[in-house]
């Protein structure tokens, strides 16, 4: 977020269109809480064409800023030096978070209730599709945007089908 534009082009509309099909978005960042205000500004200040993006729940880690710098941050600043360290020392793993607090999520549904709540997952990483299949999101409904704004299914292409 500091000094880089992250959105991807026509994700304002993208998601307009979806709550406008009875869809409810939620938001999730491996962000630390400190982090919720500039966070939801971010958010509400995407205007595309005239289309922003809709409202919803911002989910964020719990943990203190320097926590999410060490399994976030840190690792993109100083990957050519920390190419050998441990993962203990320094992770790269955004999706660890991102997993457990979607199984949090689905388990206050219950397991009365066979739907999934999940119905679909956008995310703009490979790790973000990963973190969406281990809650059963279906292959066929995980999407990840690139920077161009092309929506892609990657881990159908990776299982050796392509997406239009």
């Amino acid at each position: 977020m500091i000094g880089r534009d992250w959105t991807h082009l026509g994700v304002a509309k993208l998601y307009t269109d979806i709550c406008r099909n009875g869809y409810k978005i939620m938001y999730l960042t491996s962000r630390a809480i400190g982090q919720a205000d500039s966070t939801r500004d971010y958010l509400k200040g995407i205007n595309q064409n005239n289309y922003q993006l809709p409202e919803g729940p911002v989910i964020m880690s719990p943990d203190r800023l320097l926590t999410s710098l060490h399994r976030f941050v840190l690792p993109t600043l100083f990957r050519h030096i920390l190419i050998q360290a441990r993962s203990e020392v320094i992770m790269r793993k955004p999706e660890m978070f991102k997993m457990a607090c979607l199984r949090d999520i689905q388990r206050l549904f219950g397991t009365w209730s066979h739907a999934n709540p999940f119905y679909a997952g956008f995310g703009n990483k490979i790790t973000d599709a990963l973190s969406y299949r281990s809650v059963n999101v279906p292959s066929a409904r995980i999407f990840t945007i690139d920077s161009t704004g092309e929506v892609k299914m990657e881990l159908l292409e990776l299982a050796g089908y392509k997406s239009s």
